[in-house]
């Protein structure tokens, strides 16, 4: 059981940070395996990684030869390829969760999750690094990897090396070593986090050199293309119009034989969530959660055929 009394930085109420019922998501999965002629689910293992490509950047190479092969195909080149990723930022107990979903044992994903997780609140109040508990079920997700998603390395290096590139670097080499006796690593995505003094954060990061052509970067500083993307994140960011983030939304203006990415961060959802203040006043968003607190297993894909 996760012992929130132990944590520091960590939400007290079970609400707290919980903005969107699971079967938001749950039910969009359920409605992409209800339509398996028309969409194909993939994972950073199924793109088309050229030895041209460095290990970072934007990957021309990869993109040049998935899109060849995608239009040589008479059967997926029909298809939207969709990738889903998630971020572990906090709360890995809701990623857990979502995971144990039955529907969720179809739907390959790239889970993206910390060594450790640096408590914040801390960090910025005395400049100290912490680690706060971050319970993973390893079994779980290596069955998942067996079963085709992917696990990878969520950089928070820049925070664990103490705002320092010596350190930044070091951090990152204890964490891809600790996660690789647990799981296959092949791809690193970089934590929002927080800048240090003069403003790096960990997508400032330089790919660290001795990782060269063993491990790839993949989100957020260096990214293989995609023809469209939608993220979750930043759900408190006054700057992004809430009207404009309905997952359903995206998922039903994607096109057939492109590729597309969805980053999701799994905090967000759970079984009793708590109204977004952000949110609140959005048209779909409190019909949602109107329909919701009515019927606890209303599905919000029902009619989105």
């Amino acid at each position: 059981m996760f012992d929130k009394s132990l944590d520091q930085d960590h939400d007290q109420s079970s609400k707290m940070g919980a903005y969107f019922p699971r079967t938001y998501i749950t039910g969009m999965y359920k409605f992409l395996l209800r339509n398996p002629e028309k969409f194909r689910i993939i994972t950073y293992d199924d793109l088309s990684w050229s030895s041209k490509d460095k290990c970072f950047g934007n990957f021309p190479e990869e993109f040049k030869s998935w899109n060849k092969m995608i239009k040589a195909d008479p059967v997926n080149g029909q298809k939207i390829h969709l990738m889903i990723q998630y971020d572990l930022d906090s709360r890995p107990d809701r990623a857990m969760d979502l995971l144990r979903e039955p529907c969720h044992r179809h739907v390959p994903v790239n889970i993206m999750l910390f060594n450790k997780r640096v408590d914040r609140k801390f960090l910025k109040a005395s400049g100290k690094v912490k680690s706060t508990p971050y319970e993973i079920d390893d079994k779980l997700l290596v069955k998942y990897q067996k079963d085709g998603s992917v696990v990878g390395y969520h950089s928070n290096a820049n925070e664990r090396g103490g705002f320092s590139i010596d350190g930044a670097m070091t951090a990152f080499d204890e964490d891809v070593a600790a996660l690789r006796k647990r799981f296959i690593i092949d791809y690193y995505t970089a934590h929002g986090g927080i800048p240090g003094p003069d403003g790096t954060n960990n997508n400032g990061l330089p790919f660290p050199k001795n990782w060269e052509g063993d491990i790839r970067w993949v989100h957020n500083g260096s990214s293989p293309q995609f023809d469209g993307v939608f993220s979750d994140g930043g759900h408190n960011n006054k700057k992004r119009d809430p009207g404009k983030r309905d997952l359903r939304d995206f998922v039903l203006g994607l096109k057939p034989g492109r590729r597309y990415r969805m980053l999701l961060h799994p905090q967000y959802y759970d079984l009793r969530p708590k109204r977004s203040p952000t949110y609140g006043g959005t048209k779909w968003y409190d019909t949602l959660m109107d329909k919701y607190e009515k019927c606890e297993t209303f599905d919000p894909w029902e009619h989105f055929e």
